[in-house]
């Protein structure tokens, strides 16, 4: 599957913000990203804890068997994986950072695969980011999408990115530095974070 959507979505953003550290949602024009509209959504961020869809594309509510708009992105997730993205989401808003996520979803029949979306921070009104675009696409052409609810279930990679330049006509630059989340034994919570414990370690 080309992954070519969320790179196009990345590019036109960029473009918008000409430079700043994000674009304004007024100035989101569907008409220019219209061939990835299908694909692409809007949270408003109305909280720490709510993070709800102001629009969704009907190729993602046809995806995942559901309507999303009104609904927050956060309920769809376990929660272990919901603490995981409230830290990057907060860390999106304060900073303005890009973030790809790439997550397993599961269908009815216990067919899995891996979906990237991707989040991109906006302001609606004022100098805060009170807003977030973004888009989704499956990283293969699974057969099984689309043939009934889908399910998210994992979080593997995290990517945060800070975007830097003012040209619009370069690609845009981003510096990632990205956390990879793999299968862990249990979850312990420290004082100011989550770990995830992992088989293995010294053996004498």
């Amino acid at each position: 599957m080309d992954l070519r959507q969320n790179n196009d979505l990345l590019a036109y953003w960029n473009k918008v913000r000409a430079g700043r550290p994000w674009p304004k949602r007024i100035e989101i024009t569907p008409s220019a990203i219209a061939p990835i509209l299908p694909s692409t959504f809007i949270l408003e961020v109305k909280n720490a804890n709510d993070f709800t869809f102001r629009l969704a594309g009907s190729k993602m509510c046809e995806t995942f068997g559901q309507e999303f708009r009104g609904q927050n992105f956060l309920s769809s997730w376990p929660e272990i994986e919901r603490r995981i993205l409230n830290r990057h989401f907060s860390q999106l808003i304060d900073e303005g950072t890009t973030m790809r996520l790439i997550c397993t979803v599961k269908s009815a029949n216990d067919d899995t695969g891996d979906i990237e979306i991707l989040f991109l921070p906006l302001s609606h009104s004022g100098a805060m980011v009170d807003r977030i675009l973004g888009s989704f696409s499956p990283v293969m052409d699974y057969d099984w999408i689309g043939h009934g609810p889908l399910h998210f279930q994992e979080i593997k990679e995290v990517h945060i990115g800070y975007m830097r330049g003012t040209s619009l006509l370069a690609a845009p630059e981003e510096v990632s530095s990205p956390p990879v989340f793999i299968p862990h034994k249990r979850l312990v919570e420290g004082k100011n974070c989550l770990l995830r414990v992992f088989e293995g370690g010294k053996i004498d």
